[in-house]
């Protein structure tokens, strides 16, 4: 039985933004800061740092809503067409978190790896940047993410039960 789901995130996606995302889905404050690119989005609720295991994967430290660490492997090279995802194990807060975050950039999550069928699906909102001028989308989008609330914390709590359940019957 798999205890973990699958988030896949489009293959421009990039980490700090990822990671920031998941920290204001998380609850944590925006702060708008300046840098020579322009302002940017930062939250005081996340660490991003190098994963010595697997050289194309780093770790998002994310501090939740109870104050608890929880460390997301992020993977660069994760799909076919050069996604970049996330195995999360089984817990409903993230499970919220990963949606929102979803809903604002686009990916999949997958609550049954085994199986071929996804639970979200949602169009790459990832600006096309080919000559590195994105910023301002990027900054445009980490303003769209929302906190979880408790409507969709109940609702992911439902979707984990399910799926649970599926797994013990397949």
């Amino acid at each position: 039985m798999f205890e973990q789901f699958v988030v896949t995130f489009p293959a421009r996606a990039r980490i700090y933004a990822v990671a920031t995302a998941f920290g204001i889905a998380a609850g944590a404050e925006r702060e708008i800061k300046k840098s020579s690119s322009g302002d940017f989005v930062d939250v005081g609720n996340v660490i991003v740092t190098g994963y010595s295991c697997t050289p194309e994967a780093a770790c998002i430290n994310l501090k939740d809503s109870a104050g608890r660490m929880r460390a997301l492997i992020y993977r660069h090279e994760f799909g076919p067409e050069g996604e970049r995802g996330m195995l999360i194990r089984y817990d409903h807060e993230l499970l919220a978190i990963a949606r929102n975050v979803v809903c604002a950039f686009g990916g999949s999550i997958q609550l049954h790896p085994s199986k071929p069928e996804f639970d979200l699906v949602v169009e790459s909102r990832w600006p096309y940047d080919p000559d590195g001028k994105g910023h301002a989308a990027i900054q445009q989008l980490l303003q769209e993410v929302q906190a979880v609330d408790a409507a969709q914390l109940e609702a992911a709590k439902a979707a984990i039960v399910a799926a649970q359940a599926a797994e013990k019957i397949a």
